[in-house]
């Protein structure tokens, strides 16, 4: 059985933005804390707890209120920052794509899988989810994943249907049209 797990994190949004962005800041894996673009350090703080997720370790500077750029950096008394403890996961998986074999693998990728994508954003204005919480997404991520197949079965009977009838008479026997689409 196929099984798969589904990691959601948070992006920085791109564009013009006031703050600096979390990339921005540095981190020091062996003093466990960030370095700002200023140079301060942002020292491990608390654990920030979550209910479905795993906590995240919040990062404060305590520097900020000599910092000569405060006004770039954030409009709170200091500036923190959140750590989710999977980080890694996704750090991994970006240097993955740049090696060659994940350049190839995404290449292919982007012929398969990523035109439904867009497909479903574009046309069908699915955006962001309605619903609240992994399993509820979960199933109307799925009943996408049925209309976008639906629509790919009524197009295979539109482009085939003069063929269709010749093969199988007036009738047209469902069970063989599903063997002959890929789905």
């Amino acid at each position: 059985m196929l099984s798969f797990r589904i990691i959601f994190f948070k992006t920085e949004k791109r564009g013009k933005n006031k703050w600096f962005r979390n990339s921005l800041f540095k981190y020091d894996e062996q003093m466990d804390c960030y370095y700002c673009p200023a140079g301060f350090m942002l020292p491990f703080t608390r654990i920030q707890k979550r209910d479905d997720e795993p906590d995240l370790k919040l990062y404060v500077c305590i520097n900020c209120s000599i910092c000569i750029m405060k006004n770039a950096c954030t409009k709170a008394k200091n500036r923190s920052i959140s750590r989710d403890p999977r980080i890694h996961l996704l750090e991994d998986m970006r240097k993955k794509l740049k090696s060659e074999e994940g350049k190839e693998v995404y290449q292919s990728r982007m012929y398969t899988v990523e035109p439904v994508f867009g497909q479903m954003k574009q046309n069908r204005g699915f955006r962001e989810f309605l619903l609240r919480g992994k399993e509820k997404e979960k199933v109307e991520f799925v009943m996408m994943c049925i209309v976008h197949n639906i629509e790919k079965i009524g197009n295979f009977i539109k482009k085939h249907k003069k063929n269709l009838k010749k093969i199988h008479g007036n009738g047209i026997n469902k069970s063989n049209i599903a063997k002959n689409i890929a789905i």
